[in-house]
């Protein structure tokens, strides 16, 4: 998720720049910004890692780059060596205090539920990311599937697969894939990898493409804490999937490093030293 991403927020104070030395010691805590509350971390020098709790995502943020944390998203920040970056907080409505208020009126600690707790919608006890609905997934499904016919490098291998006439059974086959995936209404019972695995000369350059069309999608259409949603469990699908046909193909699955959405087809061992990175 980038700064652009972020949906039509109120500027409600940028620290001073911050290093090892007066980063509030919140931060370096497993902690989460309050409801209402979005966070940019922008880095001037050196480079910073923001661990969300949640997914289990890193992401390293050096100089010139942004990262988002988004309201209730648990988080925590690793200083690697030296660095200095400062944090601007938005509000989507007036934030209780005024604009010269600290982080403390907006940084709670996360709990230990929190931190575990999926965001995971319309399953009891559960937090729903703002606008995630089957409309949503249907929408989202539809937009995605017309950007993969479209595609130069995807459409030959979707369309050897599915023919004409079968492609609305496949849409609403992902209508309940996802609905389940994220909704958690089981709708969906079928056994998609070993379709995968018949697919000849199926590789890191699909999923690669695959992801960078899913999140270009779920990100024009979905709140961005929805869009983060879809982004974390496609992903997710995608290393399941590598890893299965890495296994049926006899390779060393414990050279699979997960792809990211979005990134370019970096080389296995690029990919290693990314994922190795503090």
């Amino acid at each position: 998720m980038s700064a652009s991403s972020m949906p039509a927020l109120r500027l409600l104070r940028t620290s001073p720049l911050l290093d090892a030395e007066t980063i509030p010691p919140a931060m370096l805590d497993p902690y989460e910004l309050k409801s209402g509350i979005w966070g940019r971390i922008r880095v001037t020098e050196g480079r910073l890692t923001l661990r969300f709790l949640e997914s289990g995502r890193d992401q390293v943020i050096e100089a010139g780059r942004d990262g988002i944390m988004c309201p209730r998203q648990p988080c925590r920040v690793e200083l690697a060596g030296p660095v200095r970056f400062d944090v601007a907080y938005f509000g989507e409505s007036p934030a209780p205090g005024s604009e010269a208020s600290g982080e403390d009126e907006w940084i709670q600690a996360a709990t230990a539920a929190s931190a575990k707790e999926p965001l995971i919608a319309k399953v009891p006890g559960k937090v729903a990311p703002p606008g995630l609905d089957e409309e949503v997934v249907r929408r989202v499904v539809d937009a995605f599937y017309d950007r993969i016919r479209a595609d130069r490098l995807l459409e030959p291998v979707f369309s050897a697969a599915i023919p004409a006439e079968r492609w609305p059974i496949h849409l609403r086959t992902m209508y309940d894939f996802w609905s389940s995936l994220l909704l958690g209404t089981g709708r969906f019972q079928g056994r998609p990898v070993p379709k995968h695995m018949a697919l000849p000369g199926l590789g890191d350059a699909h999923f690669i493409r695959w992801l960078a069309l899913f999140r270009e999608t779920v990100e024009a259409i979905c709140h961005p804490r929805t869009a983060a949603l879809f982004v974390d469990r496609a992903e997710r699908v995608a290393q399941s999937f590598r890893l299965s046909l890495a296994f049926h193909r006899g390779e060393d699955t414990t050279r699979i490093v997960p792809l990211r959405a979005g990134e370019g087809a970096a080389s296995p061992a690029e990919r290693r030293v990314e994922h190795a990175a503090p």
